[in-house]
Parts: C-alpha cells; structure tokens; sequence
C-alpha cells in the first residue's frame, strides 16, 4: 500500500504528537533531546550528537562510533545538553532516508508515492521520509545527492539530523508521522532512482574507476541548507580530481590534505560538509580506498581545516 506524498500545506495541517514525550515519568532527566536519542536508539537506531543548530557531528569516528547504548548516549548528552541529534543511516540502524528539500523536491514528488507507514519529519527547509534500508542496495555506499532534483537519500556512510533538534535558522525538526517499531520498505522507484546505471554510487571495497567517464569525477546538482560559493565548488571538483588521480601509496595522504582545505572552506561557511564529504568518497572508492578508511580520513581532515577556516575575502 503506498500513499502520494501530500503538498506542502497538507504535509502542515497534519498534527504530530512527540512520540518521546510520555517516557519523560520515567526518564532521569528533562532534557528533550537526550529522551529523545533515547527513544530512538530503542527503536533500534544508533545516535550521534550534533553541534548545536547545526550538521556536524560532535564525535570522531562518527560512522562506527554511532551507538544505541542509553549509558554513552547519557554522557554525551550530559556534555552538550542542547547538541542536535544525529542518527545514522543505512544497514545497521536499518534506516533509509528520503530528503526532500523546499519546492524543488516537493515538485519532484509528484506523482511518485511513499509507502503507508514510513516516518515523516518536517526538516528546516523540506521533509525526511524515513523507510528501512533496502537489501538490494546492500554493498554500497548510498548516501546520494541528486537523485532527482531536490531529492537526496541518506543510507550507508550517512545520517540525517532528528526531532527535536533544531535547525540553523531556529526551525526545530518536528515529526508529522512518527517512525512505527518496523518500518516499510523504500519505493520501488526510489530503489531504482539509487541504482540507476548512470548513479555515482561506488560499491565498498571496489574500484570502479574505469565507470568514469574519461578519468573524471561525475557531478550532480546538489540542493543544501548552504549553497556553494563557485570558489568552493571549482575547489571540490579539483581536489576530488586530484584523489581520483592520486597513485597508490599517496592517496590516503592526497585524501586528507584536499579534506583539510575543503575543510577551510566549511569553516567560512561557503559549503556544506555533506556536499564535501560524498564527493571525496566517492572518489577516493574508486581509486581503491575503502569505504571505512576514506570517512576517518575525510573526517580528520575536515574537522583540522574548518578549525582554520578561510577568511570570506579570498575571492
């Protein structure tokens, strides 16, 4: 049973009620994130915490260090009390995500249903359709950016920012439907959208670099919270060109000093980390890194870059 997903204004008129708000009579604290990291790592769904208002995660090492252990979530949370809440996405949470961003992708809904059941929060700047991870796509790295136009999906190597959290412009995340105990299968013409010959989806572990169109990067047009500075984008492009090309024995290295300056980059708030970190993963898979090596690189060397970041005068 599948259900067409509902315009703007009705997507608003249809109340939610915080599905964590009764566990505060037996919670130890009042704090509405830490309850609800909880209630969603009882739903099966490992947590991170999230700078404040923002998309960057709190933790290294993030994509194995994501947990549903109540007891670390507790500390973190007692750390950083306001901190956004992160939940990982893909096999392990079982959790495959629809990021439908403003009226670009409200449009490229149409006519394209979602499954009765799936969860659905209402984001800063659109909606996350939460469904669970497809085994067909098991194997490969599936966090994608433009899918369709205002359409990205959050799967394996991603994780997406949840209610209650609260978003760069003072939005908070809300839920409209609630994610249930087990959660319905993604679309069938989402999977495909995924799969599709032409995606940039690289399986782990695997070169494909002779799928690249003349030894270069594949691009997409990209909808996030921060739209790239042309300076920024021309930087991207270079330096996954330049982790594409890199030969064995100096990627990792050519990995994280292009992070590291893209970081920079993150740091003047001239584009989004998401944007950076699936390009260079992508291309640093398919020069033969795998998937686990090339996000603690990228990681390490964003976090060093944006803690120096350009001044917004270089251009």
């Amino acid at each position: 049973s599948v259900k067409q997903t509902p315009s703007t204004p009705a997507l608003c008129r249809r109340g939610w009620r915080s599905p964590y708000a009764d566990r505060r009579r037996v919670m130890s604290s009042n704090n509405e994130m830490l309850e609800a990291a909880i209630y969603y790592a009882n739903l099966g769904f490992r947590v991170l915490p999230v700078r404040p208002r923002n998309k960057i995660p709190l933790i290294s090492g993030w994509p194995e260090n994501a947990t549903t252990d109540a007891a670390i979530i507790t500390e973190w949370w007692a750390a950083t009390p306001n901190a956004n809440i992160g939940i990982a996405t893909g096999k392990h949470s079982n959790l495959f995500v629809l990021d439908i961003d403003g009226p670009k992708g409200a449009e490229s809904m149409t006519g394209r249903p979602v499954p009765d059941g799936a969860g659905i929060a209402r984001t800063g700047r659109g909606w996350h359709v939460y469904t669970a991870f497809p085994s067909a796509l098991d194997g490969f790295s599936t966090s994608k950016s433009g899918v369709l136009p205002g359409i990205d999906v959050r799967g394996s190597g991603g994780f997406v920012v949840a209610p209650p959290s609260i978003h760069e412009t003072g939005v908070e995340y809300e839920w409209i439907d609630p994610p249930p105990c087990a959660l319905p299968a993604p679309p069938d013409w989402l999977v495909r959208e995924v799969a599709a010959p032409n995606s940039s989806l690289i399986p782990k572990n695997q070169t494909k670099r002779s799928e690249l169109s003349q030894g270069e990067v594949r691009f997409i047009s990209w909808n996030y919270d921060i739209d790239p500075h042309p300076y920024a984008e021309a930087a991207l492009k270079g330096e996954c060109q330049a982790v594409l090309e890199a030969p064995i024995g100096t990627r990792n290295n050519k990995l994280n000093i292009a992070a590291f300056k893209l970081g920079t980059l993150v740091g003047a708030d001239t584009i989004d980390p998401f944007r950076i970190t699936t390009h260079l993963l992508n291309a640093a898979c398919s020069n033969g890194l795998s998937s686990q090596e090339a996000h603690r690189t990228i990681e390490s060397g964003l976090r060093a870059g944006m803690a120096c970041p350009r001044r917004r005068d270089f251009v």
